[in-house]
């Protein structure tokens, strides 16, 4: 694609000048292309004080469009990827705008019933199992050594 837009616009050739190949061979395989409404679907190039300009009609940037979709470039394929997931995050967030977490609390029951039932199941499964914590390894730990063994170059 940058050797067709460097001949195109650096070089002035037409489109039949640049796939002068691909249209012979089409040529030969019987297709039959008009050579002239393929150089007249091509961006204009204007010379105007010393300056070129390319006269692009909606048309064209829309064919070029959905060649640069059909045939992405590694930095296209990033920045669909990124937007593709920024439109996921964005759709994420809106969902949990339109339901807001739900509050659990309850009119007529009083919280600090609800605490001490919660303190008193935790009290019972600890009491039930009272090996189940954290036991002494009975090593020391010196920090010094941990220092001296972590890597220290990267």
């Amino acid at each position: 694609m940058k050797n067709t837009f460097d001949q195109m616009f650096r070089q002035k050739k037409k489109y039949s000048e640049i796939w002068k190949d691909s249209i012979q061979k089409a040529k030969e395989q019987g297709q039959e292309i008009d050579e002239e409404e393929m150089n007249s679907t091509a961006p204009r190039i204007e010379t105007i004080g010393g300056e070129t300009f390319i006269d692009v009609t909606p048309e064209q940037l829309a064919g070029l469009r959905q060649f640069l979709d059909a045939y992405p470039s590694p930095r296209r394929k990033l920045e669909t990827a990124v937007l593709e997931n920024r439109n996921k995050k964005l759709q994420e967030l809106s969902d949990i705008a339109k339901n807001p977490q739900k509050s659990s609390f309850e009119a007529g029951k009083d919280f600090r019933k609800t605490a001490q039932k919660d303190l008193k199941d935790l009290l019972v499964k600890t009491s039930e199992n009272p090996s189940a914590g954290r036991q002494p390894t009975g090593e020391i730990i010196d920090v010094k050594s941990l220092q001296n063994r972590r890597p220290k170059g990267f």
